[in-house]
């Protein structure tokens, strides 16, 4: 499953959900209109723990994140998806040296309020690091202008070259 996301190449620019996607260096490599997201979160200096592997923090930001991206992606226009609530397990730590940590996320169920979304976390050799489960709850995009179009065109961001 992970050794196909290995070498692909960012479908979106990092400031495609904001500045914290930039900030830890998020890279959105598949996203499913269904309901599914794979994003990728390499492992840099910046986002270690004193212990020298990936900080519990950063695992949850980018599960956080490619689970909300798989939920957004069966949004209608006008409405947006956000985190409800979200329990993680962590099975293992993810060494300094291991490159990147993967998401997979995909919508469990979508309903006209909300959804469940699951997320695995997988290292480059493909071993589960932890599995994350949450509840998105839709409301209105709170950026629309008076006409009801989007400020800010979260489709923007094309596929890069």
């Amino acid at each position: 499953m992970v050794q196909q996301y290995l070498e692909k190449k960012p479908i979106f620019t990092p400031d495609y959900v904001g500045p914290y996607g930039v900030l830890l260096g998020m890279e959105f490599l598949e996203q499913d209109p269904a309901g599914g997201n794979v994003s990728r979160l390499p492992v840099t200096e910046r986002i270690l723990s004193r212990n020298r592997v990936l900080h519990g923090g950063a695992v949850f930001g980018i599960a956080d994140t490619s689970m909300g991206l798989a939920f957004g992606a069966t949004c209608e226009k006008g409405e947006i998806g956000v985190t409800n609530e979200i329990k993680i397990c962590y099975f293992r730590p993810v060494p300094e040296g291991a490159g990147a940590l993967y998401a997979f996320s995909r919508v469990l169920h979508r309903g006209k309020r909300g959804g469940t979304v699951e997320c695995e976390l997988k290292t480059p050799d493909g071993k589960l690091v932890g599995k994350a489960i949450g509840s998105f709850t839709l409301i209105r995009d709170p950026m629309l202008d008076s006409s009801g179009e989007p400020v800010y065109d979260y489709r923007k961001f094309r596929p890069q070259e």
